[in-house]
């Protein structure tokens, strides 16, 4: 059974690639009232769900057909976090991304990351859009910058920006875990490290504040990039599933054709 947990109930998110995601939601949207508020449960397996927007995020175990059937209520069209053994329904397709994690550093040495003075936020946006075709598509300038300020005037963000070329963005900081959501270098300035510089730097940061790093590697071909600067791969790749439009619209018939 999935309840509603209640107003400063303690999260214990199991798993750290969804778990401080799921702590910077609850921080930053958890008391409005509103549509982007964050609401979470837990499962009676002891795994925590948070529903924001058309996102369901779980950290742990949650009964698959609870979830499925729970996830249809909501109206959520994307679920990230889903347990490995989980069978998709219909009209719902499956993606996994390459999870890993980097420990601090037992010493710390170098200068702190340049991170980014909120009137410059907008370079990195377009510096992203033009680094990623993809987060261009579905990204929106006003809503971006709402969601990063909120976040970190909350403590539960951070952006750096090097050399006006190349940006990371820690997109939730939580449970002493910090998510790295983008690593990205302008396609003119590539091939000269300045990818590599930065993370080192962040990484070097996030160090001196105890923080793990973890992150979802869009593309198993940047795996090699991360193992370089010390991350391991997690034991899981983080499992997303993706419900499509005609479903979610009521479609008559969401079965792929054999």
């Amino acid at each position: 059974m999935i309840r509603l947990l209640s107003p400063g109930e303690a999260l214990c998110c199991p798993d750290p690639l969804t778990g401080c995601r799921i702590e910077t939601l609850a921080d930053c949207y958890g008391s409005m009232a509103n549509e982007l508020k964050a609401d979470c449960y837990r499962s009676g397996e002891g795994g925590v769900l948070c529903h924001w927007g058309d996102r369901l995020l779980l950290s742990g175990c949650c009964d698959p057909n609870e979830l499925w059937d729970f996830a249809l209520m909501l109206g959520a069209a994307r679920i990230e976090g889903l347990p490995a053994a989980a069978r998709l329904p219909d009209g719902w397709q499956l993606e996994q991304h390459p999870a890993l994690i980097h420990a601090p550093a037992v010493s710390v040495s170098g200068e702190r990351p340049p991170a980014v003075p909120a009137d410059r936020l907008r370079r990195v946006f377009a510096l992203l859009c033009e680094a990623d075709p993809a987060f261009s598509a579905e990204s929106d300038l006003l809503h971006w910058l709402s969601d990063l300020t909120r976040r970190r005037n909350r403590g539960r963000a951070e952006v750096f920006l090097l050399e006006d070329r190349a940006t990371a963005c820690l997109s939730a900081i939580g449970g002493g875990y910090a998510y790295l959501s983008m690593v990205a270098t302008a396609p003119g300035a590539r091939g000269r490290g300045l990818g590599g510089r930065l993370l080192h730097a962040v990484l070097q940061d996030c160090s001196r504040r105890k923080l793990s790093v973890v992150t979802a590697a869009r593309d198993s071909a940047l795996v090699p990039f991360y193992l370089r600067a010390g991350f391991r791969p997690l034991k899981s790749p983080l499992l997303i599933a993706t419900r499509s439009r005609r479903a979610a619209a009521g479609g008559a018939d969401d079965k792929e054709s054999d």
